[in-house]
């Protein structure tokens, strides 16, 4: 093994022999050991691609920390007295299965009365964007934002109970998903809503969107 290292270093140095033999031995470890985490990395993504490919398409993934939202379905936020949705239009990934995007359109209250009706709604489109390297080490826009509330974006359609900068837990963050696809449709008085809060014990159950109601009433 010892000698094996050997080799690798020197293989930089007789690549750039005018660079000081020091750094360029430093340059060689840290090759060596970013080659030994790509494993671990490698793993991780592809145990949470596995869990992704068992949902379906149009499948809505609830757990204890966050919720997985299928295309074009609503998904209310509220905190408070604050109330608002996002709505995700389209998700992939740039170049690799670390750098990810989501396209998704936000619905603000002007307002704290929790109304989304009419002219009371700001809608406006938005992308969240990260490389992900390994939890919890991201580098971009990976929030979503409704307002002045922001939620953990973790790739792909899938938002927390809590910001990107906070421990996971409970602050006051509830979201509820529905099968509605356009904002109009909504309607808060509505006996189906079922308000989710952070909940650690919680197991994940996936639920096809359009028996999600069928699904929360028989839950009542």
């Amino acid at each position: 093994m010892t000698m094996f290292i050997k080799y690798l270093l020197s293989i930089p140095i007789a690549i750039m022999p005018k660079v000081h033999k020091y750094n360029v031995c430093h340059l060689g470890i840290i090759i060596l050991l970013l080659s030994f985490f790509r494993i671990a990395l490698a793993s991780n993504a592809d145990n949470e691609m596995d869990m992704i490919s068992r949902r379906g398409p149009n499948d809505v993934m609830i757990s204890g920390n966050s919720v997985w939202m299928p295309v074009n379905r609503i998904l209310l936020i509220r905190k408070d007295t604050r109330i608002g949705a996002i709505k995700f239009i389209r998700d992939g990934f740039w170049i690799t299965k670390r750098f990810r995007y989501a396209d998704y359109e936000e619905y603000c209250c002007n307002d704290e009365n929790g109304n989304l009706a009419g002219s009371n709604i700001n809608q406006e489109k938005r992308t969240a964007s990260a490389l992900f390297i390994i939890s919890p080490l991201f580098l971009g826009n990976f929030e979503v934002r409704c307002g002045p509330i922001k939620l953990f974006w973790s790739g792909g359609r899938n938002v927390h109970f809590y910001k990107g900068n906070q421990n996971e837990g409970d602050y006051g963050i509830e979201l509820a998903p529905t099968p509605w696809t356009d904002i109009s449709q909504v309607n808060l008085s509505d006996p189906l809503i079922k308000w989710y809060r952070y909940d650690g014990k919680r197991k994940r159950v996936n639920i096809p969107i359009d028996t999600l109601w069928n699904h929360e009433k028989r839950s009542k």
